[in-house]
């Protein structure tokens, strides 16, 4: 992973991912590019990105970091793009957070 990024916050998220992760997630060996650009120009479905980090155990900690890092690509944390964007939108605006890289609405 490649940190570009001068928030304070977002740099203390990424070291507590880093710190976190063990290498034996699916998502740091992505040769068939499953977790990375969706080339297709379409959004990931909702349901695609939570299947694919089903079981991580790190899902809060790389969905926390992708939030306040504002990634626009690839999927974190079991979260789409649009589903970071809403999220981001919920924190900004004092709305209550839920866990959406575990819901299966919007699939």
């Amino acid at each position: 992973m490649i940190f570009e990024n001068d928030d304070p916050e977002v740099g203390a998220k990424y070291l507590v991912l880093l710190d976190a992760l063990d290498g034996t997630q699916l998502c740091l060996d992505d040769e068939e590019g499953l977790w990375t650009e969706n080339w297709t120009g379409r959004p990931i479905p909702d349901g695609t990105a939570q299947e694919l980090c089903a079981g991580c155990k790190f899902l809060e900690e790389c969905a926390d970091y992708a939030v306040a890092a504002q990634e626009e690509h690839g999927i974190w944390g079991g979260t789409t793009y649009e589903m970071r964007k809403q999220l981001k939108f919920k924190i900004k605006h004092g709305e209550k957070v839920e866990d959406e890289s575990n819901s299966s609405e919007g699939t």
